[in-house]
């Protein structure tokens, strides 16, 4: 989906989307939170300008899961070097933090040179992220597994 939903410990929800400026072509991942009263950000400019993605690039398809400390971690595709890659980022408290090296920039976790589209992100009650995603130039799905 391009809007994925997911309920927070307190049963608020949360959306990541991306949207697009048609006026500086490009689109961009956001996130926001239900207070109960209204929609807000996570951090200055998950929801404005770029987003958390905060590229000049393409940036489609989000995921939304929350690990065991409640936290929100976004995975997409960005269009950005001739083809799609995977990214991540994670809520860490304070920014949307790249989740280990180039999660968020470069070749993203997917890193090659076929286009990788269309991540779904999970985190098991173990607390370990999953991210799997199709190459659509291959017609295969690829899954990473983290291990910090």
């Amino acid at each position: 989906t391009d809007t994925p939903l997911v309920l927070d410990a307190d049963d608020y929800p949360h959306i990541s989307y991306h949207t697009s400026d048609y006026f500086v072509s490009y689109t961009g991942i956001r996130y926001v939170h239900w207070t109960g009263s209204t929609w807000v950000e996570v951090g200055t400019g998950s929801a404005t300008s770029g987003g958390i993605s905060n590229n000049a690039t393409p940036s489609y398809k989000a995921s939304l899961a929350f690990d065991v400390a409640d936290a929100p971690w976004v995975a997409w595709h960005d269009e950005g070097g001739g083809q799609a890659e995977i990214y991540v980022r994670r809520w860490d408290g304070s920014s949307w933090a790249e989740v280990g090296p180039g999660s968020a920039s470069g070749g993203g976790i997917s890193d090659d040179t076929t286009s990788s589209r269309s991540p779904s992100l999970a985190i098991g009650p173990n607390g370990i992220p999953y991210v799997a995603w199709y190459d659509s130039s291959y017609g295969e799905i690829y899954i990473l597994r983290w291990l910090e």
